[in-house]
């Protein structure tokens, strides 16, 4: 802001013009986006308050291929693995900063790894261990079984001791 002072008495006068800056510390105002699926494209736009109007940084090392324009506050990343990431950015001015610490979660849908087995003798056991890879880790249902099929829903592993013969979906 532009300000002009006067100072009269009955002899003269004497002005002094100044300029008045009004600074703002930074605020990020913004809401981090914490999760994206392996392989997907991840963007969080940062906004924050201040004046001057602020950069943007990460503070500390972010997950690999993880980028921010320090200008526009963009975060960009496409992440390859799955798993907790944490990030911590910085909106920073002349005047001071604010960090926002936030962990992105990189889900990984299930998929299941294993190969079914797919025959046993009629009144032995049968068992078969699902395995399936995902993030979080996955847990198991049957979703079609004949009578006294079990599995367990944490391991994945199936049980049953057939009572009959014939072909069981």
């Amino acid at each position: 802001f532009n300000v002009t002072v006067e100072a009269t008495n009955s002899v003269g006068s004497d002005s002094q013009p100044f300029t008045v800056t009004v600074f703002e510390v930074p605020t990020i105002t913004s809401t981090a986006v914490t999760t994206v699926e392996v392989g997907n494209a991840y963007s969080y736009n940062v906004n924050a308050s201040g004046y001057p109007a602020p950069t943007f940084a990460f503070s500390g090392t972010p997950p690999s291929g993880m980028t921010i324009d320090s200008v526009t506050g963009v975060i960009s990343w496409t992440p390859t693995t799955s798993g907790a990431f944490n990030v911590t950015v910085e909106a920073t001015n002349s005047y001071g900063s604010d960090s926002q610490p936030f962990t992105v979660t990189v889900f990984e849908l299930p998929s299941i790894t294993s190969t079914a087995v797919t025959s046993v003798e009629v009144g032995n056991a049968y068992s078969y261990n699902v395995n399936a890879s995902g993030y979080p880790a996955p847990t198991f249902a049957l979703t079609t079984k004949p009578a006294g099929m079990t599995i367990d829903s944490n391991t994945g592993v199936i049980s049953w001791t057939p009572a009959s013969t014939g072909t069981f979906n």
